[in-house]
């Protein structure tokens, strides 16, 4: 007979960044000595997906991979649940995640993080670099003073030379470095226009208290 055999049994994503994502696999095993038939897989839970096929046969001591992704579209903890359905037994898989408020200005010292990476490398010289770290570090500062208006203006002119770095006459800096700095700039921006710098959504004024706000902070880089 068939036996299903599901690792792990529960999934918990930890604290993810809001509006970032966090992706793990689970493995679907036969354990038996038939063929194990997946009839059907369902996954509850607004902020979670999975990527996996309708069905599935499984051959004795074979298995599959599927890749669960959770998306920290709000602060907060949520919950979900993969079903699996099968001609042996149906197998659920417990899935939490919790996402957290992140400090702009954090994320802006990244930005000047990966422009001093680039200097490091030759792709910048000191001068680019540095033009590009001062709207950087001038727009940490309006957002440590709660300016996100000015935040927001010295951001896009970071973007702006970006660009001219990545187009303009002379060209230096290649596209995939360019639009990393851009897509994180604009990240930045989105966050602010929804959140301000303290996590306050300004639509409906909700905010995580002092003690759920993270002291260590993960910085893409």
């Amino acid at each position: 007979a068939p036996e299903i055999a599901v690792s792990p049994s529960s999934v918990d994503f930890g604290d993810v960044d809001i509006w970032r994502s966090a992706e793990t696999t689970v493995e679907i095993s036969n354990v038996g000595n038939d063929d194990l038939f997946v009839t059907d897989l369902y996954i509850d839970g607004d902020d979670f997906s999975m990527d996996a096929d309708d069905d599935y046969e499984i051959e004795p001591g074979g298995s599959v991979t599927i890749t669960v992704t959770y998306n920290a579209n709000s602060l907060g903890n949520s919950t979900g649940e993969i079903t699996i359905y099968s001609d042996d037994v149906d197998v659920t898989v417990d899935l939490s995640a919790r996402g957290v408020w992140v400090d702009p200005a954090e994320l802006a010292e990244g930005l000047c993080e990966y422009v001093s990476y680039l200097k490091d490398e030759g792709i910048l010289n000191r001068g680019q670099a540095n033009s590009l770290c001062v709207k950087v570090r001038n727009a940490g500062r309006a957002m440590e003073r709660d300016q996100v208006r000015t935040a927001t203006n010295v951001l896009n002119a970071f973007i702006n030379e970006v660009n001219a770095f990545m187009r303009g006459r002379g060209s230096v800096m290649p596209e995939e470095n360019g639009q990393w700095l851009i897509t994180e700039a604009n990240f930045i921006i989105d966050l602010m226009d929804v959140f301000g710098t303290d996590g306050i959504d300004s639509n409906d004024g909700q905010s995580l208290s002092i003690a759920e706000i993270p002291t260590t902070l993960n910085v893409l880089t």
